[in-house]
């Protein structure tokens, strides 16, 4: 039978762990094309999300975060391939394909959130999300 010291010491490494990995998750670079209402396409390095005081609780670095039915949810950037956005009276519907091409549907409130990022010219790329139709996630580097 362990003793409780050598369980806590256990435990207290697993939470070393999975902080480290979500540190690292933090800072990883993305990359995507972001295709806005006008159909225009951007190449944006270092994409971050901007949320507003509706978004502010659930949303994480790295992840896009909504609705599916009841339940509220968090999907990490890095197992998306594609976010489609419709927009239906002021709501903002998005399908998300993932990396293993699965597809699904997902409820957002971002009416006053953005994307931002470095464009290829090495300037400055802000959006609202209100005016993207769509954003596509670069490969991860391995």
């Amino acid at each position: 039978m362990k003793s409780a010291a050598a369980s806590m010491r256990a435990f207290s490494a697993v939470l070393a762990l999975a902080g480290a990995a979500c540190a690292a998750e933090e800072q990883q670079a993305f990359s995507a094309l972001i295709i806005d209402q006008q159909d225009v396409t951007t190449h944006v390095r270092n994409v971050t999300f901007r949320p507003d005081a509706v978004n502010q609780g659930i949303a994480q670095p790295g992840t896009l975060s909504g609705w599916r039915g009841y339940a509220e949810v968090t999907i990490p950037w890095q197992k998306i391939r594609r976010i489609d956005l419709l927009v239906i009276d002021q709501r903002y519907n998005a399908w998300v394909t993932m990396r293993d091409a699965t597809r699904m549907p997902l409820r957002i409130e971002a009416a006053n959130t953005s994307y931002m990022g470095t464009n290829d010219y090495g300037g400055v790329y802000v959006i609202s999300t209100a005016r993207v139709r769509s954003i596509i996630f670069d490969e991860p580097e391995k």
